[in-house]
């Protein structure tokens, strides 16, 4: 059921079985929150409709990270992000890694890694700022990224 809704918001198969997996294991892991016994199947397809929901976000928001690579520097295919977390602190690639890549919102951040929402968005600003220059300028230093944030 969950599967077929999920299909039909627009997700490809392998998205959507990957998502209503995970919707029946937050519903499980969240099933004191239920209200109605009778209602499980809506209350998991509205976990699943927003956990689709941050996906694509998390997706558009890899594009926006990539769009300063477009004017001049190398295709936005050819971004390691492997390498431009290791440049980070472990705190700064935690909060990129939350954000872009899983999806997480500010606030989710703060509290995995021990800061205010409103200084999790600040690093945001200054890592993409230091990003955009490290991705669009010649080579630099590895702790030029540590110290911009």
């Amino acid at each position: 059921m969950t599967l077929r809704f999920l299909l039909s918001r627009g997700a490809c198969a392998d998205i959507a079985e990957e998502v209503a997996q995970a919707a029946w294991a937050k519903g499980w892991e969240c099933r004191g929150q239920l209200q109605r016994q009778n209602m499980i199947g809506t209350w998991v397809n509205s976990i699943a409709k927003n956990m689709l929901r941050n996906r694509m976000r998390a997706e558009q928001k890899l594009e926006v990270l990539s769009e300063g690579v477009k004017a001049g520097g190398p295709p936005a295919v050819a971004i390691d992000m492997k390498r431009i977390l290791k440049r980070c602190g472990e705190r700064d690639s935690k909060i990129l890694r939350g954000y872009y890549v899983e999806g997480y919102t500010t606030e989710e951040i703060a509290d995995q890694v021990g800061l205010t929402p409103v200084t999790v968005r600040v690093r945001l600003l200054r890592l993409r700022r230091a990003l955009r220059l490290q991705l669009t300028a010649k080579p630099v230093a590895a702790e030029g990224l540590a110290q911009a944030a």
